[in-house]
């Protein structure tokens, strides 16, 4: 007697959008486009997470503690490599409270500077959080035009422009008195590293101060065999070269390399290692020679 066989059941959505995605990623990968293979795989990731498109669709809803508006989960991505707003929104307060505390405690008053830098601004997550402050003239700098465009478009409290990955900034010599820079040395090569340090130095005032973040004592255990034995002789160390002034670089700092080269023309005010708080990043603060 023959057995009735049921028919299998119908393939789901979800093991359409599965095998899809696997057939894109290979047919990128096949190409050579790994950039654009993390990001496909960043956002079909995101596509496929119920609970933080439904968070972030609820904090645009809602709107940011500090009633500026907030950047989609794409713009989000573009700067920090991830989709989720809220934790965009918190790392930015994190970062704001942790170069307050850091010039308090060596005697600075954050709202007493005249002129401000954020280079690197992203979409704004740290450079909103000085909306409140009347006293300081606030600027913006980053090299992705679609991110410096919904700065003007959206915090229309400071000033924004736009600089190429090694072709300078748009402001006199010694226009800033203070500084910051968050997580943008991290991503650059060697030769542009020594191209920033100087620009920033070019347009930061005699005695002003430079808040720079890297990759240093927190960060080793990401590193090879043969990376961790270049940053143990005080080298800079870099991955993904030829990705330099974007994520898919990554640049560990030793506390050698900094003193020996990003710091000349500058004193060390402040180090403090691995406290940046949403990314556990060494912190310099440095003050520029007379």
């Amino acid at each position: 007697m023959a057995r009735f066989r049921f028919p299998p059941p119908p393939p789901t959505f979800k093991f359409f959008f599965m095998a899809a995605k696997e057939k894109v990623l290979r047919l990128i990968e096949l190409f050579g486009l790994t950039r654009l293979a993390a990001d496909t795989h960043a956002l079909l990731k995101y596509m496929g997470n119920a609970e933080l498109r439904a968070r972030n669709n609820k904090i645009l809803m809602d709107g940011a503690p500090d009633g500026l508006p907030l950047p989609s989960a794409r713009l989000v991505y573009l700067v920090g490599g991830m989709c989720d707003i809220g934790q965009y929104y918190d790392g930015g307060v994190k970062n704001f409270r942790c170069i307050r505390d850091i010039l308090k405690r060596n005697g600075h008053d954050i709202g007493s500077f005249k002129s401000v830098l954020d280079f690197g601004c992203g979409c704004g997550r740290v450079i909103r959080q000085w909306k409140g402050l009347n006293g300081p003239r606030v600027y913006g700098s980053d090299y992705n035009p679609r991110l410096v465009r919904w700065c003007r478009e959206s915090l229309g409290f400071a000033k924004f422009s736009l600089n190429g990955l090694g072709t300078g900034l748009p402001y006199k010599d010694d226009k800033f008195d203070f500084i910051y820079t968050i997580s943008v040395f991290t991503h650059l090569d060697e030769r542009l590293q020594t191209f920033w340090i100087n620009e920033l130095k070019r347009v930061l005032m005699p005695g002003g101060l430079l808040y720079l973040t890297v990759h240093g004592e927190s960060y080793k255990s990401r590193l090879s065999p043969e990376g961790l034995e270049k940053y143990k002789r005080g080298e800079l160390v870099v991955a993904g070269k030829a990705y330099s002034g974007d994520n898919s670089c990554a640049v560990f700092h030793p506390a050698e390399y900094v003193r020996n080269n990003l710091a000349k023309g500058f004193d060390i005010v402040d180090f403090v290692p691995g406290d940046a708080n949403d990314a556990y990043q060494d912190v310099y603060l440095l003050k520029k020679h007379p």
